[in-house]
């Protein structure tokens, strides 16, 4: 799903865009008190981290004050509904992934949000997901992860939301198998149950790095177009016959209808933020590919894939083939 030609293309876009901005939306809004910015995912997992890096460039860049707040559950859907429902002064924004937007209001049966009520201001970079299981168990692979389910009964799955049970079920509706998942707060939060035994399999955007680097879990399969860096061995789900890849984003947004300049200044803040060595260094350190596709490529970013998701959505309704 990821094409970088086009992101390219994107990027360029975006930096013509940029150049003819009208007078009236130039970046010169200064707030006059502290901001803040409302993380859709629990405390350290790789949202968190990367996006306090952002926030703290931020303070450092244009001399604000900004106030970073958790608001995890539901998979980044109850800070969605919440900066849905602020005031557009630019005094708070959230820091999402975009199938929080994209995907999301689809699969709820009371949506408290849709993909249009939001002004999207620029990403951090991609979420590079893999598939990740326990050392200690007998899950090495997607065919060892479904003679497991099959000789269990089924396996569980630690999910931070919808996105990750999805992916899940169209495993399982592929091989036949069950799959149970527990809903956790952040990915941090997932990977500790699959450290401690508690579940099976989790699926991670970048926080797991670590532990696979250290023995403690192992990656059984990137969820991407191409193998991870670091684990070169560990081959794509495609590779494993499962055609599942994904595309996500660290993604900001704010309310609908932030006036032009407030606008402008966010989408500036956050272009040079992510732009800056310790944003660098903090993508780096999450395992997640930097890179900013400002305000107007991230909403076009949300229609793309709010019809990709709503095919893959209509497929997975479909009777399974025997």
């Amino acid at each position: 799903m990821r094409n970088w030609a086009r992101t390219t293309m994107v990027f360029a876009a975006l930096l013509a865009a940029l150049h003819s901005l009208p007078a009236a939306a130039q970046a010169n809004w200064d707030p006059g008190r502290s901001v803040r910015i409302i993380i859709g995912f629990g405390a350290g997992g790789t949202t968190d981290v990367i996006g306090r890096a952002v926030a703290k460039v931020i303070e450092n860049q244009r001399g604000w004050t900004v106030i970073t707040e958790n608001k995890g559950g539901a998979g980044g859907t109850i800070a969605a509904a919440e900066i849905r429902n602020i005031r557009p002064d630019g005094m708070t924004i959230g820091l999402f992934s975009t199938s929080v937007f994209g995907l999301d209001p689809y699969i709820s049966e009371r949506p408290r949000y849709a993909p249009e009520d939001f002004d999207y201001l620029g990403t951090i970079g991609s979420i590079e997901y893999a598939l990740v299981a326990g050392r200690a168990g007998p899950i090495s692979d997607i065919a060892s992860m479904v003679a497991t389910a099959r000789s269990r009964g089924f396996i569980t799955l630690s999910a931070t939301g919808r996105l990750q049970e999805l992916v899940a079920g169209r495993m399982a509706r592929q091989f036949g198998i069950e799959i149970i998942s527990v809903q956790t707060r952040g990915s941090a939060e997932s990977l500790q149950l699959v450290l401690g035994g508690h579940a099976d399999v989790t699926i991670s955007g970048g926080v797991h790095v670590p532990a696979v680097l250290s023995g403690d879990v192992r990656s059984i399969g990137a969820i991407t177009d191409a193998r991870h860096a670091y684990a070169p061995d560990v081959p794509t789900l495609r590779e494993q016959g499962v055609d599942i890849s994904l595309r996500n984003f660290f993604m900001y947004a704010g309310p609908r209808n932030l006036p032009p300049e407030i606008r402008a200044t966010w989408e500036a803040a956050i272009e040079q933020a992510v732009a800056s060595p310790e944003v660098a260094r903090a993508a780096q350190q999450a395992y997640s590919t930097r890179g900013n596709l400002g305000g107007a490529a991230s909403a076009e970013e949300i229609r793309t894939q709010s019809v990709l998701w709503r095919r893959w959505i209509a497929e997975a309704a479909q009777p399974a083939a025997r």
